[in-house]
């Protein structure tokens, strides 16, 4: 049995529901390790018709989670931005990941407040609608300290990602894709809880924060 197995039987049992869960962040933070961390069986590449873009998909059964990962980021024209936002964004629960390069930290914070707030994709023509990440959802913050000598915490996160800003429910974790086990799993705990949880109450543990 796994360690993730474990960890769901013992706190809730296999009464949850499935939830969908998208699994963010800039290019090279450490997505693709996540999602090979937490999914079970085998991930799967989905491709547009075009065959250019991309997003993948895997599930872990114990959990009820089935994970969306894409990236975000400037590169793509609006059309592109909204496909790809069309994969995750009505998602139950979110995961952001951001690393511990400092240079890189405002273009990750700028693409979370943008999700999180919802934005028009620059040069858009005629009337259309914001991208956003639908309302209420939990986000858990995943810090990756990729480096050996890596100052990453949690209030540095939460500093430099400006997430005293965001009426949103969060959580930051800080961990090692490769090699943290319990951290990981106590932040899939944490969004599998919230995610159980009625929105008007998450609405509510919002507004009180």
């Amino acid at each position: 049995m796994s360690f993730f197995t474990r960890i769901h039987a013992s706190i809730f049992g296999c009464s949850s529901a499935e939830a969908k869960v998208g699994i963010i962040g800039i290019s090279g933070v450490g997505k693709n390790t996540l999602l090979r961390r937490v999914a079970e069986g085998e991930i799967q590449t989905i491709f547009h018709s075009n065959k250019f873009l991309k997003y993948k998909k895997g599930q872990n059964y114990h959990l009820r989670m089935n994970f969306i990962m894409s990236y975000v980021g400037y590169d793509e024209p609006p059309l592109v931005k909204r496909w790809y936002a069309e994969q995750f964004c009505d998602s139950d629960g979110m995961i952001f990941v951001v690393d511990d390069d400092l240079v890189s930290r405002s273009e990750q914070a700028e693409w979370l407040q943008a999700y999180a707030k919802g934005f028009i994709p620059s040069h858009s023509k005629g009337n259309v609608e914001e991208i956003k990440v639908k309302e209420g959802v939990p986000w858990l913050i995943l810090g990756n300290k990729k480096k050996v000598d890596s100052t990453m915490t949690v209030d540095e996160i939460e500093r430099t990602m400006g997430l005293g800003e965001l009426e949103i429910d969060l959580h930051i974790e800080v961990v090692n894709m490769t090699h943290s086990t319990e951290e990981i799993a106590n932040a899939m705990k944490w969004l599998r809880k919230r995610i159980d949880t009625p929105l008007d109450q998450r609405l509510q543990m919002t507004q009180v924060k």
